[in-house]
């Protein structure tokens, strides 16, 4: 019964080395999406807590013409988000947006119904 236990004990601290805290369990979201994305001159600050994502957009900071907010949620490899745009840029649209994980580092327009700027996006490298 002894080495039964002491595979058992080996066995629970292997599983606690590889899965690290921070390290997201089997069936958890891979990709956190954090980080500062970029799409054709358009900057995205994205924040993502669980399954929830959050943005804030601008086309440029010296020229606003557009500058956007967001919520929304992280499904599998999609994201749905409900955008605004805020009075620092000069336009008042608002919509919904889906969006593709491609990988960590490579988002895709998946649904697009009233026309958001229609680029894909990527994580800035410097993060």
């Amino acid at each position: 019964m002894k080495p039964l236990k002491a595979l058992c004990v080996s066995l629970a601290l292997l599983a606690s080395v590889l899965i690290a805290p921070g390290t997201p369990a089997m069936g958890a979201q891979a990709n956190d999406l954090t980080g500062v994305w970029n799409s054709g001159g358009a900057t995205f600050y994205v924040r993502q807590l669980d399954k929830e994502i959050w943005w804030f957009g601008e086309r440029s900071p010296t020229n606003p013409f557009w500058t956007n907010v967001a919520r929304g949620t992280v499904d599998g490899n999609l994201v749905h988000v409900k955008w605004v745009d805020v009075p620092m840029g000069e336009t008042r649209s608002e919509g919904t947006l889906t969006l593709r994980i491609v990988d960590s580092k490579h988002l895709k327009i998946e649904k697009n119904p009233n026309n958001f700027w229609d680029r894909d996006w990527y994580r800035q490298v410097n993060q």
